[in-house]
């Protein structure tokens, strides 16, 4: 009885030890590898024209993947896409509805032109004079009314038209995705931000400031593939995504249709 109370013991722990055994080799075996990680210290400000450098504090710096940027610009183009679709038609019927307009403004004009001939030759009698006063100042009232009609379709056209011709920064930030690391400038302008070494990624930036009752904006959006233990960077002028520079993701095509030639053509 003792003999077999020993032996059964002794094979639970022998399995208790097996198992242990495994559960820790398989830990092992399925542990996910430490990422390395770069230390990028930036450095953020605008210079003016007049040469004075500017710190920008309290700016929101994030470092984004490569892969989630590519898929930012390929649904901002399929967006930009369904932005011509929708506003195209807009600029053509705003277009159309100016021209009726100005097309009516010869017809009142020879209306306007009869009714003033009445007018003079009317002077010498009253009831003739004044309705030819009358119908002079109703048809040039028409008139006036079909040019600000005209001036606004018109006005209103070039508005939508510009926004085919050319979309601003806001259209990409306003859509950017999760960042993989996010930091945030102090009172110098400056900023730390932890990225995995030697994988390309964007830095984003975006600021604002109010210059003479107006506010100009600033948009940063480069590529850094991170290497070593730190490395620096500066978010300037020079890098903006304006600027043209090779290192910012958003080049000028970024910011037309894509396929598209030239902006909605004026009706003849």
């Amino acid at each position: 009885m003792g003999y077999q109370f020993v032996l059964s013991c002794t094979r639970v722990c022998i399995t208790l030890l097996v198992a242990l055994v495994l559960t820790s080799c398989g830990g092992e075996s399925e542990r996910t590898p430490e990422v390395e990680l770069t230390e990028v210290a930036g450095s953020v400000f605008i210079v003016t024209r007049g040469a004075e450098s500017i710190k920008l504090g309290l700016v929101p710096v994030a470092a984004y993947s490569e892969s989630s940027i590519a898929g930012l610009l390929e649904e901002r183009a399929e967006a930009a896409g369904v932005q011509r679709a929708t506003i195209g038609p807009l600029v053509e019927e705003a277009r159309r509805k100016a021209q009726r307009m100005r097309s009516r403004i010869p017809a009142l004009q020879t209306e306007a032109d009869a009714a003033h001939r009445r007018f003079e030759e009317g002077r010498s009698e009253p009831a003739i004079y004044q309705q030819a006063w009358k119908d002079y100042s109703a048809v040039n009232e028409q008139i006036e009314a079909a040019k600000r009609s005209a001036a606004k379709q018109e006005a209103d056209a070039e508005r939508l038209n510009r926004s085919l011709e050319r979309f601003s920064p806001s259209f990409y930030f306003d859509y950017l995705p999760t960042p993989i690391a996010a930091a945030k400038t102090d009172a110098d302008g400056r900023f730390v931000i932890r990225v995995p070494s030697g994988q390309r990624v964007a830095l984003a930036a975006r600021s604002q400031r109010e210059v003479f009752g107006s506010t100009e904006e600033y948009h940063w959006l480069v590529w850094l593939t991170p290497s070593g233990a730190t490395m620096d960077i500066m978010l300037s002028n020079d890098n903006m995504v304006t600027s043209g520079t090779p290192s910012s993701v958003l080049q000028d095509n970024h910011f037309v249709l894509p396929g598209v030639g030239s902006p909605v053509a004026a009706e003849e």
